[in-house]
């Protein structure tokens, strides 16, 4: 699947596709390397927040919903997040994880209830150490195959200009050259291979 986001300057396009690789960097690297690339959140404001309010984001696919919860502290981006895995298909919390804990609450399957783990690297998400420790969840590995199969294009680097006056060749792409070149083609093969 590819989405294209467009609008007006300043409506907010690259803060959402940052969130999403923030997030990616979060599940790959660590929530202190995807941080410190973004200033540790220095500076981070929003509308109507209370002092010490925390940052909250979730992501949904068909069985899961991954929820994220960043505190700030001193104005930086805390960095043992909160985590909720709640599975859609069986109605329950995988992962339940506080803000700024270094246990979590995983279920297991196997023993039909849920069991405290303390986290070897709490500054990583408890994605990744909950799929070593229950392997039949689908509906995790799910979650991180996503995050890890994340892809972003700046589009400000794409030489749109030279697309809209000589096109794009037809060919069996589906993935986006460097300067994205290839989009139509790309947008085309997506297309037809529905």
């Amino acid at each position: 699947m590819l989405n294209v986001l467009f609008g007006p300057n300043g409506a907010g396009k690259s803060s959402f596709l940052d969130t999403i690789w923030f997030v990616r960097d979060c599940a790959i690297r660590g929530v202190d390397t995807a941080s410190s690339a973004r200033s540790h959140g220095i500076g981070i404001l929003w509308d109507g927040a209370e002092e010490g309010e925390n940052i909250a984001m979730a992501m949904e696919t068909d069985g899961a919903r991954y929820e994220l919860v960043f505190g700030l502290s001193s104005g930086k981006i805390e960095v043992s997040p909160g985590e909720a895995l709640h599975s859609l298909v069986q109605e329950r919390v995988l992962i339940d994880r506080e803000v700024g804990g270094d246990r979590a609450s995983f279920y297991n399957t196997g023993l039909g209830q849920n069991v405290p783990v303390t986290l070897r690297e709490p500054e990583k998400l408890s994605l990744g150490r909950y799929l070593d420790f229950d392997d039949r969840a689908t509906e995790a590995a799910d979650v991180d195959r996503l995050l890890h199969y994340v892809h972003y294009h700046h589009s400000r680097s794409f030489d749109l200009y030279r697309i809209k006056q000589r096109g794009s060749e037809t060919s069996y792409e589906t993935r986006l050259r460097e300067r994205g070149q290839n989009l139509w083609s790309v947008l085309r093969n997506l297309h037809d291979r529905k």
